[in-house]
């Protein structure tokens, strides 16, 4: 019960964790910072929580996420991208979305960047090409098991620090918040969070 959490909170062991830190641009154009634990998108993913955030209370759970998803798939127009991960020359695409993951699931239960761990040190930047609705299609097929990562259309990716510049500003959420747009950057700051080991007593 409460006093058995109560107790693993003060005595278990700990294990440190790394965080991430964007830094983008505000619903006001404005320079923002935020920090994540699991993952930020850039791109259609970042439309998608937003349309759960303001959806109707009708639909719930995993419905009203693949619900968004079908739904903003047509609405999205993609931009194109440049996007930079440590000092790699630039990766130009036509970018439909990208995660900058710490964890390796993202919202919906999606294995977005199946390769991560959280005390490695860097953050797994998983970049999709905008492709043909039935390629899109095919591929959202594949997200929940994380397949889609071996499509021609994605580029995986590990740095400690990416930037994400668009010809047409793409929206960015973190942690399930719509937040702002790029430009952006996205950096780990290892080792920064202690948390509680689970499966401890």
């Amino acid at each position: 019960g409460l006093q058995r959490a109560a107790s693993v909170l003060a005595r278990g062991p700990r294990r440190r964790i790394d965080v991430g830190r964007a830094t983008f641009l505000d619903f006001h154009g404005e320079p923002a910072t935020r920090w994540f634990l699991n993952a930020a998108e850039v791109g259609v993913g970042a439309m998608v929580v937003d349309a759960i955030n303001h959806a109707s209370r009708r639909l719930q759970g995993p419905p009203a996420f693949w619900w968004a998803i079908l739904t903003t798939m047509f609405r999205h127009r993609p931009s194109l991208a440049s996007v930079v991960t440590d000092r790699s020359p630039p990766l130009r695409l036509l970018l439909s979305n990208a995660w900058v993951a710490n964890g390796r699931y993202s919202g919906g239960g999606i294995r977005s960047a199946p390769r991560a761990a959280v005390d490695d040190g860097l953050l797994d930047v998983v970049v999709v090409e905008h492709g043909s609705v039935w390629r899109r299609i095919a591929g959202l097929l594949k997200l929940r098991s994380g397949a889609f990562v071996q499509m021609p259309e994605v580029v995986y990716r590990q740095a400690a620090r990416v930037e994400f510049t668009a010809q047409t500003p793409l929206p960015i959420e973190i942690d399930g918040d719509a937040v702002g747009t790029t430009p952006a950057t996205f950096e780990v700051v290892p080792s920064r969070l202690a948390v509680v080991a689970p499966g401890a007593a």
